[in-house]
């Protein structure tokens, strides 16, 4: 379709993302806390959210990324909180795991307020009245 941007294809790039987060799991399990499977979704929300920010054209697709991109933020926050648990006990006796699942929901809101937040159509024609077609491109033969 003339004037649509595709998507990427995407297929590609989380296999590569789960394979790092398996292989990192496999080789470093202990890092962040077993949390190390949780890096494959950051990357993937940081990637995504700066593709949609920086590569598309629509103001809502832009405003998708940017949003996509503050989730990244809240959810490498949460991966933190998660990551300092068993070291912040000592000081602090409840610990900080619940401000992971606190800051992981925040997240997970953050993105479906993106996905149903409202899209720009294109004005409908008034009732009645014939909408205009774009012109055929004249074909050879």
């Amino acid at each position: 379709m003339a004037g649509r941007s595709r998507p990427p294809d995407l297929t590609g790039a989380l296999g590569a993302l789960t394979a790092a987060e398996r292989a990192l799991s496999w080789v470093w399990p202990a890092a962040l806390t077993g949390g190390v499977g949780y890096l494959a979704v950051l990357a993937a929300l940081t990637l995504l959210g700066g593709w949609l920010a920086w590569r598309t054209g629509s103001p809502e697709r832009r405003a998708a990324g940017r949003a996509h991109l503050v989730a990244a933020t809240i959810f490498a926050a949460a991966l933190v909180f998660r990551t300092i648990d068993l070291a912040a006990c000592a000081a602090f006796p409840i610990g900080t795991h619940f401000l992971w699942h606190l800051l992981t929901a925040l997240t997970v809101a953050l993105l479906l307020l993106t996905l149903a937040a409202p899209r720009a159509r294109p004005p409908r024609p008034p009732p009645g009245s014939s909408s205009p077609r774009p012109a055929r491109r004249p074909t050879a033969r």
